[in-house]
């Protein structure tokens, strides 16, 4: 099959990821595509800073625009129309669009058809209050491409707020480059207890993590930019990171995996699949992930307490203490989880596992 991506240079850097030098998990498939034997092309946007055009229809767009920020700006749809004219009469078997805010573009100005199939992946876009103007354009466009969430807690309240129909809408968690995140030769006995949290997307709970880091006499290490440094106790150390810049690279970040005695990834309560990379990372390194138990849990059936992962109670401090005093006690507690989490991975939540259900959609809606 010819297959596009679609996307911007905070979600995939194919270049890098061809090469090697970064994971395979932000190409959502694509790289393992191309090795499958496919024909895929990438197609790079930068909705931020479009030469706008300002004619009289750009103008009207510009003004239903309004009516579903932050989702959808004047410059996401100009990106799409400069993207769908270098297509041009190139025949795409399939035109995958990473960040949900291309995807709502491009299912304004194109849909999804036998001939070329639209996949749009979404994920967080009931973090917002949605007005009524804003449900009825909604519904419009999902309704015109094939949506693929990566968990299925957004499922029902999407197709419930925009009457989306579920046989438009498929479901594939994310998939983490298994080769790239691997156990390395530390992973079960570090140098020094210490416990890791990542991430800075605005539903990390970081608030209840440092509230059980002051009771708990073990060094946690926090890349993040959501903390100041002014509020943290003496056992904690923050990695401040920055939108857009990467303050370790890959091969530091799994190190720090490898070398944890534990992850805990801190969720406040959502539909969106918040944590996922990081928790599926972490496991992937076979080590112990202690996570939130909230509405975005995107595979209940497979991320399983006691199992391959700690689940403790959404916003519940003794329950995440909890559990963190538990894995820190259980030596054995702690290899099995990270063990078994390995083993999950590979057999569920890989990119080429991803890639490999992507392309079945592919051919399901031709």
């Amino acid at each position: 099959m010819k297959i596009a991506y679609v996307y911007t240079d905070n979600h995939l850097n194919p270049t890098r990821s061809l090469e090697g030098t970064e994971p395979k998990d932000y190409s959502y498939g694509a790289i393992d595509l191309i090795a499958m034997g496919h024909d895929v092309e990438f197609y790079a946007v930068n909705p931020w800073k479009p030469d706008e055009p300002k004619n009289l229809p750009w103008k009207l767009l510009g003004l239903m625009c309004r009516a579903l920020k932050p989702q959808i700006t004047i410059g996401h749809i100009y990106e799409a129309k400069r993207v769908l004219a270098a297509i041009g009469t190139a025949h795409y078997d399939a035109i995958v669009v990473i960040p949900c805010k291309m995807a709502l573009a491009f299912s304004l100005l194109t849909s999804s058809s036998k001939r070329c199939v639209l996949i749009g992946v979404f994920t967080g876009i009931m973090n917002i209050h949605h007005s009524v103007l804003s449900r009825i354009i909604f519904r419009f466009l999902l309704r015109r491409i094939v949506v693929l969430l990566l968990g299925e807690g957004e499922r029902d309240t999407i197709v419930k707020t925009f009457h989306v129909p579920l046989k438009s809408l498929r479901i594939v968690p994310f998939g983490v480059d298994c080769d790239f995140w691997s156990p390395g030769q530390s992973q079960l006995t570090p140098e020094k207890d210490y416990i890791i949290a990542v991430g800075s997307d605005a539903n990390r709970d970081y608030a209840i993590l440092l509230e059980v880091a002051r009771k708990i006499e073990t060094q946690f290490v926090l890349l993040t930019n959501l903390i100041s440094p002014e509020v943290l106790p003496h056992n904690v150390k923050l990695i401040h990171t920055s939108y857009g810049i990467r303050t370790l690279t890959f091969p530091e970040l799994r190190s720090m995996y490898q070398n944890a005695t534990l992850i805990v990834t801190p969720i406040k309560n959502t539909y969106q699949p918040s944590g996922q990379s990081v928790t599926l990372q972490a496991m992937s390194c076979a080590k112990p992930v202690i996570l939130a138990d909230f509405d975005g849990l995107w595979c209940t059936d497979k991320m399983t307490h006691g199992h391959n992962v700690l689940l403790y109670a959404v916003s519940n401090p003794k329950s995440l203490e909890k559990a963190i005093v538990d894995l820190m006690r259980d030596h054995n507690l702690r290899m099995n989880i990270g063990l078994q989490a390995r083993a999950d991975i590979e057999e569920h939540f890989s990119s080429r596992i991803f890639a490999q259900k992507l392309e079945r959609i592919i051919h399901e809606f031709q």
